[in-house]
């Protein structure tokens, strides 16, 4: 494999996490900064209301994923272009192990 991966779990109460880390202002300017902003589903502006959304759970466990790079791929990837697929195929990959390993995950 030409990469490895560090993971970080913790659990915070969502009224806590909504309190701390939720200031939609704040996300939804950076979102809009985005080259996929209102081009990826996952991405604003959404289909649904995110607060009621989020109202619905009591918990949010949040995945950290660490990836470290050989630096074979980092040396292959020499341009803009080569960078930005590696990454997003390292990630993706990444992203579906953890979904696989946690049923019922939602990933962003």
């Amino acid at each position: 494999m030409d990469y490895s991966v560090e993971y970080r779990k913790n659990s915070i109460g969502m009224e806590l996490f909504r309190q701390k880390y939720h200031d939609r202002e704040k996300y939804l300017a950076y979102c809009r900064e985005c080259p996929k902003y209102n081009t990826v589903w996952s991405c604003p502006p959404l289909q649904i209301d995110a607060d009621a959304y989020l109202s619905k759970y009591a918990w949010v466990n949040v995945v950290g994923a660490k990836i470290i790079l050989d630096q074979t791929v980092i040396e292959k990837a020499d341009t803009p272009d080569k960078i930005k697929s590696e990454g997003w195929r390292i990630v993706t990959k990444v992203k579906h192990k953890v979904e696989a390993v946690l049923n019922g995950c939602i990933r962003i």
